[in-house]
Protein backbone atom coordinates (compact mmCIF):
# COMPACT_ATOMS: atom_id res chain seq x y z
CA UNK A 1 0.00 0.00 0.00
CA UNK A 2 1.56 3.63 -0.79
CA UNK A 3 2.02 6.11 1.70
CA UNK A 4 0.35 9.41 1.76
CA UNK A 5 3.25 10.97 0.45
CA UNK A 6 3.61 8.68 -2.45
CA UNK A 7 0.25 8.45 -3.52
CA UNK A 8 0.38 12.51 -3.74
CA UNK A 9 3.62 11.90 -5.63
CA UNK A 10 1.71 9.21 -8.80
CA UNK A 11 -0.57 12.08 -8.61
CA UNK A 12 1.13 14.77 -9.51
CA UNK A 13 3.26 13.10 -12.51
CA UNK A 14 -0.57 12.73 -13.75
CA UNK A 15 -1.69 15.87 -13.01
CA UNK A 16 -0.05 19.46 -13.34
CA UNK A 17 -2.39 21.30 -11.19
CA UNK A 18 -1.90 19.77 -7.67
CA UNK A 19 -3.78 21.94 -5.76
CA UNK A 20 -6.65 21.39 -7.71
CA UNK A 21 -6.53 17.37 -6.33
CA UNK A 22 -8.57 16.63 -2.94
CA UNK A 23 -7.74 17.00 -0.02
CA UNK A 24 -8.68 13.58 1.31
CA UNK A 25 -5.95 12.27 -1.37
CA UNK A 26 -2.85 13.87 1.33
CA UNK A 27 -4.48 12.43 4.06
CA UNK A 28 -2.66 9.47 6.00
CA UNK A 29 -5.28 7.50 6.92
CA UNK A 30 -3.34 6.00 9.63
CA UNK A 31 -4.54 8.33 11.36
CA UNK A 32 -8.12 8.77 10.93
CA UNK A 33 -9.63 7.60 14.23
CA UNK A 34 -12.32 4.95 14.48
CA UNK A 35 -15.65 6.38 16.31
CA UNK A 36 -15.13 4.83 19.59
CA UNK A 37 -11.09 6.08 19.48
CA UNK A 38 -12.28 9.49 18.55
CA UNK A 39 -15.31 9.81 21.66
CA UNK A 40 -12.56 7.91 24.44
CA UNK A 41 -10.19 10.64 22.92
CA UNK A 42 -12.61 13.35 23.16
CA UNK A 43 -14.32 12.62 26.67
CA UNK A 44 -10.37 12.77 28.12
CA UNK A 45 -10.65 16.17 27.23
CA UNK A 46 -14.15 17.42 27.52
CA UNK A 47 -14.66 18.38 31.16
CA UNK A 48 -18.96 18.19 30.75
CA UNK A 49 -18.65 14.20 29.36
CA UNK A 50 -16.14 13.70 32.26
CA UNK A 51 -18.25 14.94 35.17
CA UNK A 52 -20.70 12.30 33.48
CA UNK A 53 -18.83 10.05 33.64
CA UNK A 54 -17.88 9.95 37.06
CA UNK A 55 -21.38 10.32 37.68
CA UNK A 56 -22.01 7.10 35.76
CA UNK A 57 -19.47 5.26 37.76
CA UNK A 58 -20.77 5.60 40.70
CA UNK A 59 -17.50 8.23 42.01
CA UNK A 60 -17.93 11.59 43.74
CA UNK A 61 -18.38 14.66 41.58
CA UNK A 62 -15.46 16.25 42.19
CA UNK A 63 -13.14 13.47 41.07
CA UNK A 64 -14.30 14.14 37.38
CA UNK A 65 -10.59 16.75 37.40
CA UNK A 66 -8.81 12.94 37.67
CA UNK A 67 -10.85 10.83 35.65
CA UNK A 68 -8.37 8.08 34.27
CA UNK A 69 -8.28 7.24 30.40
CA UNK A 70 -9.15 3.48 31.52
CA UNK A 71 -11.89 4.52 33.56
CA UNK A 72 -13.20 6.00 30.61
CA UNK A 73 -12.44 2.72 28.57
CA UNK A 74 -14.49 1.04 31.63
CA UNK A 75 -17.51 3.48 30.97
CA UNK A 76 -17.58 2.24 27.53
CA UNK A 77 -17.63 -1.15 28.14
CA UNK A 78 -20.51 -1.32 30.65
CA UNK A 79 -22.21 1.46 27.84
CA UNK A 80 -22.10 -1.61 25.14
CA UNK A 81 -22.91 -4.15 27.52
CA UNK A 82 -26.81 -2.14 28.72
CA UNK A 83 -26.71 1.00 27.44
CA UNK A 84 -29.92 1.77 29.50
CA UNK A 85 -28.54 1.21 32.49
CA UNK A 86 -25.44 3.57 31.83
CA UNK A 87 -27.73 6.24 30.51
CA UNK A 88 -30.27 6.04 33.55
CA UNK A 89 -26.98 5.94 35.83
CA UNK A 90 -26.00 9.40 34.39
CA UNK A 91 -29.51 10.86 33.96
CA UNK A 92 -29.71 10.46 37.68
CA UNK A 93 -26.77 11.80 38.56
CA UNK A 94 -27.27 14.69 37.19
CA UNK A 95 -30.23 15.45 39.18
CA UNK A 96 -28.49 16.16 43.06
CA UNK A 97 -26.35 18.64 40.82
CA UNK A 98 -26.19 22.10 42.44
CA UNK A 99 -23.33 25.41 41.71
CA UNK A 100 -21.11 25.53 44.05
CA UNK A 101 -22.03 28.14 46.34
CA UNK A 102 -26.00 28.03 45.34
CA UNK A 103 -28.75 26.44 46.93
CA UNK A 104 -30.28 23.60 44.48
CA UNK A 105 -33.27 24.92 43.56
CA UNK A 106 -31.54 28.22 42.18
CA UNK A 107 -31.78 29.45 38.70
CA UNK A 108 -27.28 29.29 38.52
CA UNK A 109 -28.11 25.56 39.57
CA UNK A 110 -30.59 24.60 37.22
CA UNK A 111 -28.72 25.95 34.47
CA UNK A 112 -25.65 23.74 35.65
CA UNK A 113 -28.16 20.64 35.21
CA UNK A 114 -29.41 21.96 32.17
CA UNK A 115 -26.07 21.94 30.03
CA UNK A 116 -25.01 18.55 31.74
CA UNK A 117 -28.29 17.33 30.76
CA UNK A 118 -27.75 18.58 26.58
CA UNK A 119 -24.21 17.13 27.18
CA UNK A 120 -25.78 13.91 28.13
CA UNK A 121 -27.81 13.47 25.01
CA UNK A 122 -25.21 14.82 22.95
CA UNK A 123 -22.37 12.17 24.15
CA UNK A 124 -25.20 9.24 24.02
CA UNK A 125 -25.75 10.31 20.21
CA UNK A 126 -21.78 10.35 19.78
CA UNK A 127 -22.34 6.29 21.48
CA UNK A 128 -24.09 5.14 19.69
CA UNK A 129 -21.96 5.81 16.10
CA UNK A 130 -19.19 3.70 18.03
CA UNK A 131 -19.30 -0.30 17.51
CA UNK A 132 -17.32 -1.56 20.76
CA UNK A 133 -18.65 -5.48 20.35
CA UNK A 134 -15.40 -7.48 19.66
CA UNK A 135 -12.90 -4.55 19.87
CA UNK A 136 -9.99 -5.09 22.57
CA UNK A 137 -10.06 -2.78 25.36
CA UNK A 138 -6.64 -2.50 27.37
CA UNK A 139 -7.82 -1.21 30.72
CA UNK A 140 -4.63 -1.43 33.03
CA UNK A 141 -1.16 -2.87 32.76
CA UNK A 142 2.20 -3.25 34.99
CA UNK A 143 5.37 -3.74 34.04
CA UNK A 144 8.27 -4.55 36.41
CA UNK A 145 11.79 -5.48 34.44
CA UNK A 146 15.00 -4.03 35.62
CA UNK A 147 14.30 -2.99 38.77
CA UNK A 148 17.40 -1.36 41.00
CA UNK A 149 15.37 -1.01 44.04
CA UNK A 150 12.25 -2.35 45.67
CA UNK A 151 9.39 -1.01 43.15
CA UNK A 152 5.56 -1.23 43.93
CA UNK A 153 3.40 -0.80 41.31
CA UNK A 154 -0.62 -0.47 42.08
CA UNK A 155 -3.95 0.07 39.50
CA UNK A 156 -6.95 0.38 41.73
CA UNK A 157 -9.13 0.05 38.73
CA UNK A 158 -7.83 -3.14 37.97
CA UNK A 159 -7.56 -4.31 41.62
CA UNK A 160 -3.69 -5.32 41.16
CA UNK A 161 -0.57 -4.87 42.57
CA UNK A 162 3.30 -6.07 42.09
CA UNK A 163 6.56 -5.82 44.42
CA UNK A 164 10.12 -6.39 42.62
CA UNK A 165 12.87 -6.11 44.54
CA UNK A 166 16.53 -7.42 44.20
CA UNK A 167 18.53 -9.80 47.17
CA UNK A 168 20.13 -8.09 49.38
CA UNK A 169 23.66 -8.20 48.71
CA UNK A 170 23.55 -7.25 45.09
CA UNK A 171 25.62 -4.30 44.23
CA UNK A 172 23.58 -0.97 43.30
CA UNK A 173 24.47 -1.07 39.85
CA UNK A 174 22.85 -4.53 39.29
CA UNK A 175 18.74 -5.12 38.71
CA UNK A 176 16.61 -7.73 39.69
CA UNK A 177 16.47 -11.21 37.86
CA UNK A 178 12.60 -11.10 38.33
CA UNK A 179 10.35 -9.55 36.08
CA UNK A 180 6.53 -9.16 36.68
CA UNK A 181 3.87 -8.28 33.59
CA UNK A 182 -0.04 -7.84 34.40
CA UNK A 183 -2.08 -6.86 31.33
CA UNK A 184 -6.31 -6.37 32.07
CA UNK A 185 -8.31 -6.28 28.83
CA UNK A 186 -11.83 -6.72 27.77
CA UNK A 187 -13.14 -8.63 24.68
CA UNK A 188 -16.49 -8.54 23.60
CA UNK A 189 -17.91 -7.58 27.01
CA UNK A 190 -16.09 -10.08 29.03
CA UNK A 191 -12.84 -9.06 31.20
CA UNK A 192 -9.65 -11.21 30.66
CA UNK A 193 -6.30 -10.83 32.31
CA UNK A 194 -2.87 -12.06 31.37
CA UNK A 195 0.15 -12.27 33.44
CA UNK A 196 3.35 -13.62 34.16
CA UNK A 197 6.66 -13.60 36.59
CA UNK A 198 10.15 -14.99 35.09
CA UNK A 199 13.21 -15.47 37.36
CA UNK A 200 15.76 -15.22 35.20
CA UNK A 201 18.94 -17.67 35.96
CA UNK A 202 21.83 -17.26 35.07
CA UNK A 203 25.83 -17.79 36.61
CA UNK A 204 26.96 -14.49 35.45
CA UNK A 205 24.56 -12.34 38.31
CA UNK A 206 23.94 -9.52 35.67
CA UNK A 207 22.13 -11.81 32.98
CA UNK A 208 19.36 -12.61 35.42
CA UNK A 209 17.61 -9.23 35.22
CA UNK A 210 18.37 -8.96 30.76
CA UNK A 211 16.77 -13.06 30.72
CA UNK A 212 13.37 -11.91 32.47
CA UNK A 213 13.25 -8.80 30.64
CA UNK A 214 13.52 -10.44 27.35
CA UNK A 215 10.65 -12.61 28.23
CA UNK A 216 8.18 -10.18 28.96
CA UNK A 217 8.87 -8.57 26.03
CA UNK A 218 8.16 -11.88 23.98
CA UNK A 219 5.39 -12.30 25.65
CA UNK A 220 3.90 -8.72 24.84
CA UNK A 221 4.74 -9.63 21.68
CA UNK A 222 3.21 -12.91 21.31
CA UNK A 223 -0.02 -12.12 23.50
CA UNK A 224 -2.64 -10.98 21.09
CA UNK A 225 -6.61 -10.53 22.61
CA UNK A 226 -7.96 -10.60 19.53
CA UNK A 227 -6.54 -14.01 18.87
CA UNK A 228 -7.22 -15.49 22.15
CA UNK A 229 -8.87 -18.67 21.14
CA UNK A 230 -12.47 -19.27 22.85
CA UNK A 231 -12.21 -22.94 24.61
CA UNK A 232 -10.04 -24.67 26.72
CA UNK A 233 -7.69 -26.88 24.89
CA UNK A 234 -7.11 -24.24 22.41
CA UNK A 235 -6.41 -22.16 25.02
CA UNK A 236 -3.86 -24.21 26.87
CA UNK A 237 -2.33 -24.78 23.13
CA UNK A 238 -1.55 -21.18 23.40
CA UNK A 239 0.09 -21.13 26.68
CA UNK A 240 2.13 -24.02 25.33
CA UNK A 241 3.47 -22.29 22.43
CA UNK A 242 4.40 -19.56 24.02
CA UNK A 243 7.02 -21.76 25.98
CA UNK A 244 8.09 -22.77 23.41
CA UNK A 245 8.45 -19.59 21.59
CA UNK A 246 10.57 -18.33 24.07
CA UNK A 247 12.76 -21.30 24.33
CA UNK A 248 13.19 -21.10 20.72
CA UNK A 249 13.77 -16.90 20.78
CA UNK A 250 16.32 -17.19 23.76
CA UNK A 251 18.43 -20.01 21.48
CA UNK A 252 18.25 -18.18 18.02
CA UNK A 253 20.04 -15.78 20.11
CA UNK A 254 22.30 -17.67 21.50
CA UNK A 255 21.50 -17.07 25.22
CA UNK A 256 22.51 -20.31 27.23
CA UNK A 257 20.81 -18.57 30.14
CA UNK A 258 17.36 -20.03 31.77
CA UNK A 259 14.26 -18.72 33.90
CA UNK A 260 11.60 -20.00 35.62
CA UNK A 261 7.87 -18.82 34.84
CA UNK A 262 4.58 -18.77 35.64
CA UNK A 263 2.18 -17.27 33.22
CA UNK A 264 -1.57 -17.27 33.58
CA UNK A 265 -5.07 -15.80 31.77
CA UNK A 266 -8.02 -15.49 33.94
CA UNK A 267 -10.42 -15.30 31.37
CA UNK A 268 -14.61 -17.12 30.92
CA UNK A 269 -14.49 -18.71 34.19
CA UNK A 270 -11.09 -20.03 34.41
CA UNK A 271 -7.67 -19.73 35.70
CA UNK A 272 -5.52 -21.21 32.99
CA UNK A 273 -1.85 -21.52 33.32
CA UNK A 274 1.44 -22.65 32.25
CA UNK A 275 4.58 -23.08 34.78
CA UNK A 276 8.46 -24.01 34.54
CA UNK A 277 10.57 -24.04 37.37
CA UNK A 278 9.73 -22.49 40.95
CA UNK A 279 7.79 -19.54 40.32
CA UNK A 280 4.37 -20.35 41.50
CA UNK A 281 0.69 -19.25 41.29
CA UNK A 282 -1.59 -19.81 44.40
CA UNK A 283 -4.94 -19.02 44.16
CA UNK A 284 -6.98 -17.41 47.52
CA UNK A 285 -10.77 -17.83 47.57
CA UNK A 286 -13.00 -15.52 51.05
CA UNK A 287 -16.27 -17.55 51.27
CA UNK A 288 -16.50 -17.28 54.88
CA UNK A 289 -13.18 -18.66 55.64
CA UNK A 290 -10.36 -18.40 54.05
CA UNK A 291 -8.63 -21.18 51.82
CA UNK A 292 -5.24 -21.23 49.71
CA UNK A 293 -4.33 -23.80 46.66
CA UNK A 294 -1.24 -23.74 45.55
CA UNK A 295 -2.17 -23.97 41.62
CA UNK A 296 1.62 -24.62 39.83
CA UNK A 297 4.09 -27.58 40.36
CA UNK A 298 7.53 -26.93 40.29
CA UNK A 299 9.25 -28.19 37.09
CA UNK A 300 13.22 -28.37 35.97
CA UNK A 301 14.41 -25.42 33.84
CA UNK A 302 17.47 -27.45 32.99
CA UNK A 303 15.56 -29.86 31.15
CA UNK A 304 13.45 -28.04 29.39
CA UNK A 305 15.42 -25.02 27.94
CA UNK A 306 17.86 -27.62 27.45
CA UNK A 307 16.15 -30.77 25.44
CA UNK A 308 16.22 -30.35 22.20
CA UNK A 309 13.46 -33.68 22.06
CA UNK A 310 10.20 -32.56 21.73
CA UNK A 311 8.15 -34.82 24.40
CA UNK A 312 11.07 -34.19 27.28
CA UNK A 313 10.35 -30.52 26.75
CA UNK A 314 6.32 -31.18 26.77
CA UNK A 315 6.93 -33.55 30.28
CA UNK A 316 8.58 -30.40 32.01
CA UNK A 317 5.85 -28.21 31.21
CA UNK A 318 3.18 -27.57 34.13
CA UNK A 319 0.23 -26.99 32.12
CA UNK A 320 -3.83 -26.88 32.94
CA UNK A 321 -6.80 -25.15 34.33
CA UNK A 322 -9.03 -24.23 37.25
CA UNK A 323 -12.09 -22.85 37.67
CA UNK A 324 -11.86 -19.33 39.44
CA UNK A 325 -14.86 -17.16 41.08
CA UNK A 326 -15.29 -13.40 41.60
CA UNK A 327 -14.34 -13.92 45.15
CA UNK A 328 -10.97 -14.96 44.40
CA UNK A 329 -7.21 -13.71 45.21
CA UNK A 330 -4.37 -15.05 42.43
CA UNK A 331 -1.18 -14.57 43.88
CA UNK A 332 1.75 -14.68 41.27
CA UNK A 333 5.36 -14.94 42.83
CA UNK A 334 9.05 -16.38 42.22
CA UNK A 335 10.90 -18.94 44.45
CA UNK A 336 12.58 -15.37 45.93
CA UNK A 337 9.37 -14.96 48.09
CA UNK A 338 8.38 -18.86 49.30
CA UNK A 339 12.13 -20.42 49.92
CA UNK A 340 11.91 -17.63 52.51
CA UNK A 341 8.59 -18.98 54.50
CA UNK A 342 9.30 -20.53 57.82
CA UNK A 343 9.94 -24.18 57.55
CA UNK A 344 7.36 -24.72 60.43
CA UNK A 345 4.69 -24.66 58.03
CA UNK A 346 5.22 -27.30 56.58
CA UNK A 347 3.07 -30.93 57.62
CA UNK A 348 2.69 -34.11 57.36
CA UNK A 349 -0.58 -33.88 55.08
CA UNK A 350 1.13 -32.59 52.22
CA UNK A 351 0.17 -28.85 52.40
CA UNK A 352 2.60 -26.20 50.86
CA UNK A 353 4.46 -23.82 53.05
CA UNK A 354 3.27 -20.74 51.22
CA UNK A 355 -0.18 -21.97 51.28
CA UNK A 356 -0.42 -22.25 54.89
CA UNK A 357 1.76 -19.30 55.77
CA UNK A 358 -0.31 -16.89 53.04
CA UNK A 359 -3.75 -18.18 54.36
CA UNK A 360 -2.19 -16.97 58.21
CA UNK A 361 -1.48 -13.94 56.99
CA UNK A 362 -4.43 -12.71 55.34
CA UNK A 363 -6.64 -14.24 57.99
CA UNK A 364 -4.64 -12.61 60.65
CA UNK A 365 -4.16 -9.22 58.98
CA UNK A 366 -7.57 -8.31 56.88
CA UNK A 367 -5.83 -6.19 54.68
CA UNK A 368 -8.03 -4.59 52.14
CA UNK A 369 -6.59 -4.73 48.98
CA UNK A 370 -4.47 -6.16 46.97
CA UNK A 371 -1.66 -3.40 47.61
CA UNK A 372 -1.54 -4.11 51.14
CA UNK A 373 -1.83 -8.22 50.43
CA UNK A 374 1.69 -7.81 48.77
CA UNK A 375 3.09 -5.78 51.23
CA UNK A 376 2.28 -7.91 53.40
CA UNK A 377 3.12 -11.03 51.99
CA UNK A 378 6.92 -9.04 51.06
CA UNK A 379 7.34 -7.86 54.15
CA UNK A 380 6.34 -11.39 56.41
CA UNK A 381 9.04 -13.06 53.27
CA UNK A 382 11.98 -10.53 53.44
CA UNK A 383 11.80 -10.80 57.57
CA UNK A 384 12.41 -14.30 57.24
CA UNK A 385 14.79 -13.72 54.80
CA UNK A 386 16.77 -12.09 57.11
CA UNK A 387 16.41 -14.44 60.32
CA UNK A 388 17.65 -16.85 58.30
CA UNK A 389 20.47 -15.09 57.32
CA UNK A 390 21.07 -14.67 60.70
CA UNK A 391 21.08 -17.87 61.86
CA UNK A 392 22.31 -19.98 58.74
CA UNK A 393 24.82 -21.63 60.99
CA UNK A 394 22.92 -22.45 63.74
CA UNK A 395 20.40 -24.49 62.03
CA UNK A 396 20.84 -26.37 59.00
CA UNK A 397 17.07 -26.10 57.81
CA UNK A 398 17.72 -22.64 57.42
CA UNK A 399 18.50 -20.98 53.76
CA UNK A 400 21.33 -18.34 54.13
CA UNK A 401 20.86 -17.34 50.44
CA UNK A 402 18.58 -14.86 50.36
CA UNK A 403 17.31 -14.54 46.60
CA UNK A 404 15.34 -11.75 44.23
CA UNK A 405 11.82 -10.95 45.53
CA UNK A 406 8.99 -11.14 42.80
CA UNK A 407 5.10 -10.77 43.66
CA UNK A 408 2.31 -10.40 42.21
CA UNK A 409 -1.69 -10.20 43.62
CA UNK A 410 -4.31 -9.17 41.56
CA UNK A 411 -8.77 -9.94 42.87
CA UNK A 412 -10.72 -11.39 40.16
Amino acid sequence: MLRSSQRAHTIARSSPKLDELPKELFTDQSTILKPEERFQEEAYENMYYKGLITLSLGKSFSERISLSKSEIERFTLLYDTDSQQVRRSTYNGIIPLKREGYPWASTHSRVLRKKYKNNADKMFERLELCDFEGDYTRCGSIELVNIPYKTIDYIEFSSASAIVDKKPHKRSNQFSGDSVYFRDFYLGGKRGIAFAVFDGNSTISREDSAVSALLVSLFKKFFNPNKLPKNDDSILFFLSSFADYAKQSLASLKISSEASLSVGLVYLGNLYYLNIGDCRIYLASFNGDVSVKKVTNDTSTTQFFSSKKKNQSLLNKNIGKIPITEKSLVIACSDGFWSNLPSYSQNGNGSDSGELSIKALLSTSSPKNPKQIAELLYNYSKSNMKLRRTFSYSNSTLNPNPQDIAILCFSV
